[in-house]
Protein backbone atom coordinates (compact mmCIF):
# COMPACT_ATOMS: atom_id res chain seq x y z
CA UNK A 1 0.00 0.00 0.00
CA UNK A 2 1.75 3.63 -0.70
CA UNK A 3 2.01 6.04 1.49
CA UNK A 4 -0.40 8.17 0.23
CA UNK A 5 -2.71 4.96 0.52
CA UNK A 6 -2.42 4.25 3.76
CA UNK A 7 -2.90 7.45 5.30
CA UNK A 8 -6.34 8.11 3.33
CA UNK A 9 -7.40 4.88 4.98
CA UNK A 10 -6.22 5.48 8.76
CA UNK A 11 -7.72 8.97 8.19
CA UNK A 12 -10.67 7.25 7.40
CA UNK A 13 -10.53 4.83 10.24
CA UNK A 14 -10.20 7.07 12.65
CA UNK A 15 -12.38 10.01 11.58
CA UNK A 16 -15.26 7.78 10.38
CA UNK A 17 -16.73 6.79 14.12
CA UNK A 18 -16.66 10.80 14.68
CA UNK A 19 -18.26 11.89 11.67
CA UNK A 20 -21.18 9.10 12.15
CA UNK A 21 -21.67 11.05 15.37
CA UNK A 22 -22.30 14.16 13.86
CA UNK A 23 -25.17 12.67 11.49
CA UNK A 24 -23.39 12.67 8.41
CA UNK A 25 -21.32 10.08 6.85
CA UNK A 26 -17.63 9.66 4.67
CA UNK A 27 -17.85 9.34 1.55
CA UNK A 28 -14.04 9.59 0.60
CA UNK A 29 -10.43 11.04 1.91
CA UNK A 30 -8.32 12.39 -0.36
CA UNK A 31 -4.71 13.42 0.29
CA UNK A 32 -3.80 15.10 -2.96
CA UNK A 33 -0.96 18.05 -3.53
CA UNK A 34 -2.14 21.15 -5.21
CA UNK A 35 0.94 23.16 -6.77
CA UNK A 36 3.32 23.07 -3.32
CA UNK A 37 0.54 22.31 -1.27
CA UNK A 38 -0.47 19.05 0.74
CA UNK A 39 -3.85 18.83 0.69
CA UNK A 40 -6.10 16.14 3.57
CA UNK A 41 -9.68 16.73 2.12
CA UNK A 42 -12.27 14.67 3.97
CA UNK A 43 -15.58 14.32 1.98
CA UNK A 44 -19.02 14.14 4.00
CA UNK A 45 -22.43 14.16 2.96
CA UNK A 46 -26.11 13.06 3.83
CA UNK A 47 -29.52 12.56 2.30
CA UNK A 48 -30.52 16.26 1.18
CA UNK A 49 -26.60 17.80 1.17
CA UNK A 50 -24.31 18.96 3.75
CA UNK A 51 -24.12 22.33 5.40
CA UNK A 52 -21.16 24.66 5.76
CA UNK A 53 -22.19 23.97 9.74
CA UNK A 54 -22.03 20.20 9.47
CA UNK A 55 -18.78 20.94 7.25
CA UNK A 56 -16.98 22.43 10.28
CA UNK A 57 -18.04 20.67 12.94
CA UNK A 58 -16.89 17.47 11.47
CA UNK A 59 -13.54 19.84 10.88
CA UNK A 60 -13.35 20.55 14.43
CA UNK A 61 -14.26 17.46 16.08
CA UNK A 62 -11.79 14.80 13.88
CA UNK A 63 -8.79 17.66 13.73
CA UNK A 64 -7.64 16.85 17.21
CA UNK A 65 -7.95 13.28 16.71
CA UNK A 66 -5.94 13.36 13.57
CA UNK A 67 -2.94 15.73 14.71
CA UNK A 68 -3.05 13.04 17.95
CA UNK A 69 -2.00 10.23 15.92
CA UNK A 70 0.21 12.29 14.05
CA UNK A 71 -1.63 12.20 10.82
CA UNK A 72 -1.52 15.52 9.96
CA UNK A 73 2.41 16.67 9.71
CA UNK A 74 2.52 16.37 5.99
CA UNK A 75 -0.37 18.01 5.82
CA UNK A 76 -0.59 21.89 4.86
CA UNK A 77 -4.33 22.23 4.03
CA UNK A 78 -6.97 20.18 5.61
CA UNK A 79 -10.40 20.53 4.74
CA UNK A 80 -13.61 19.37 5.26
CA UNK A 81 -16.46 19.34 2.68
CA UNK A 82 -19.01 18.05 0.53
CA UNK A 83 -18.60 15.77 -2.75
CA UNK A 84 -20.89 18.37 -4.40
CA UNK A 85 -24.11 17.48 -6.37
CA UNK A 86 -22.11 14.97 -9.34
CA UNK A 87 -20.07 12.99 -7.03
CA UNK A 88 -20.10 9.53 -7.92
CA UNK A 89 -21.77 6.64 -6.34
CA UNK A 90 -19.06 3.96 -5.13
CA UNK A 91 -20.09 2.67 -1.64
CA UNK A 92 -22.73 0.51 -1.42
CA UNK A 93 -24.69 3.00 0.58
CA UNK A 94 -24.36 4.67 -1.92
CA UNK A 95 -26.24 2.89 -4.26
CA UNK A 96 -28.42 2.19 -1.55
CA UNK A 97 -29.69 5.86 -0.70
CA UNK A 98 -30.17 6.66 -4.86
CA UNK A 99 -32.57 3.67 -5.31
CA UNK A 100 -35.52 4.49 -7.93
CA UNK A 101 -33.62 7.76 -8.76
CA UNK A 102 -32.47 8.57 -11.64
CA UNK A 103 -28.84 7.97 -12.26
CA UNK A 104 -26.43 8.62 -15.48
CA UNK A 105 -24.07 5.48 -15.93
CA UNK A 106 -20.81 6.00 -17.85
CA UNK A 107 -19.68 2.96 -19.81
CA UNK A 108 -15.95 1.99 -20.68
CA UNK A 109 -17.33 0.73 -23.99
CA UNK A 110 -20.23 2.14 -25.97
CA UNK A 111 -23.57 0.53 -26.15
CA UNK A 112 -25.86 1.18 -29.02
CA UNK A 113 -23.41 3.90 -29.69
CA UNK A 114 -24.11 5.59 -26.44
CA UNK A 115 -20.98 5.32 -23.91
CA UNK A 116 -23.47 7.36 -20.94
CA UNK A 117 -27.05 5.19 -20.31
CA UNK A 118 -29.53 7.45 -18.28
CA UNK A 119 -31.95 5.61 -16.25
CA UNK A 120 -34.06 4.90 -13.16
CA UNK A 121 -31.85 2.93 -10.38
CA UNK A 122 -33.89 -0.54 -10.02
CA UNK A 123 -31.36 -2.57 -8.87
CA UNK A 124 -27.83 -3.14 -7.47
CA UNK A 125 -24.92 -6.06 -6.09
CA UNK A 126 -21.73 -6.05 -5.90
CA UNK A 127 -21.69 -7.83 -9.61
CA UNK A 128 -23.72 -4.49 -11.57
CA UNK A 129 -27.02 -2.78 -11.73
CA UNK A 130 -29.84 -2.35 -13.56
CA UNK A 131 -31.94 0.79 -14.75
CA UNK A 132 -34.95 1.42 -16.00
CA UNK A 133 -34.68 2.91 -19.43
CA UNK A 134 -37.47 4.60 -21.83
CA UNK A 135 -36.29 1.31 -23.88
CA UNK A 136 -37.18 -0.65 -20.84
CA UNK A 137 -34.59 -2.16 -17.94
CA UNK A 138 -30.97 -2.35 -18.82
CA UNK A 139 -28.61 -4.98 -16.48
CA UNK A 140 -24.64 -3.44 -16.31
CA UNK A 141 -22.19 -5.60 -15.03
CA UNK A 142 -19.21 -4.03 -12.86
CA UNK A 143 -16.42 -4.13 -15.22
CA UNK A 144 -18.57 -2.66 -17.73
CA UNK A 145 -19.03 0.73 -15.59
CA UNK A 146 -16.64 2.98 -15.48
CA UNK A 147 -18.55 5.57 -13.68
CA UNK A 148 -22.39 6.00 -11.94
CA UNK A 149 -23.47 10.13 -10.60
CA UNK A 150 -27.02 11.05 -9.69
CA UNK A 151 -28.47 12.87 -12.49
CA UNK A 152 -28.86 16.19 -12.62
CA UNK A 153 -31.62 17.94 -14.04
CA UNK A 154 -31.56 22.15 -14.83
Amino acid sequence: MSKKSELESRVGRLAEPEILEEGVELVDVEFVREGKVQCLRVLIDKRGGVTIDECEAVSRRIDPILEEAGLMADVDTFEVSSPGLDRPLKKPADFVRHMGEKVDVGLYKAIDGDKTITGTLTDYDDGGLTLETADGPVKLEKGEIAVVKQHLDF
